[in-house]
């Protein structure tokens, strides 16, 4: 499934399931009965959302190990392939009312912290998670730094970490409670 249109993700939302050549569906095509919006087990739409920046496809084990993690959780995965793609994303999902509670930014992103900091503009109250395969000190140095500008809500998990279900549950109900 492709996420909203024209941004070049993919993954639910609340624009439900589209072929990627149709318009932009708009907001009032998304709301009732679309089949595959996210419900809660309220049956209420869910309100947030978590967002991948995954630049290549040389990484699909890691997209594998994070998209069974999120599903674990409850929140919708978009799967998108640059850092200008998400800001669209995150912008044409703020038009459905939703907001992303995790940010997962793929090790194979050219500068994970410059992405960050962009995004961090539109979603302040997101939590960020850098995701590494090994641990890397220049990484932690500059999320440290107070010229980072990506606020305090993020984290340095390796996603093929025992406990990467855990890590991101922590991180989701933490930024959920911030977006209400």
């Amino acid at each position: 499934r492709t996420g909203p249109p024209g941004t070049g993700c993919q993954g639910q939302s609340r624009y439900g399931s589209h072929d990627g050549h149709s318009q932009n569906m708009g907001r009032s095509s998304v709301i009732g009965t679309a089949p595959d919006i996210d419900l809660d087990e309220k049956g209420q739409v869910m309100s947030a959302f978590a967002l991948l920046i995954n630049a290549s496809d040389n990484i699909y084990t890691t997209r594998q190990q994070i998209q069974s993690s999120i599903e674990k959780i409850g929140l919708p995965l978009l799967v998108c392939p640059t850092t200008d793609a998400a800001l669209q994303a995150i912008k044409e999902q703020e038009i459905a009312e939703t907001r992303p509670a995790l940010i997962l930014l793929a090790p194979d992103l050219e500068s994970q912290t410059a992405a960050a900091r962009r995004l961090y503009q539109e979603a302040p109250l997101t939590h960020f998670a850098f995701l590494v395969e090994k641990p890397d000190p220049a990484l932690i140095r500059q999320l440290n730094s107070p010229v980072a500008m990506i606020g305090t809500f993020w984290s340095i998990i390796d996603p093929a970490s025992d406990n990467l279900t855990g890590q991101l549950q922590q991180a989701a109900n933490s930024a959920r409670q911030r977006l209400q």
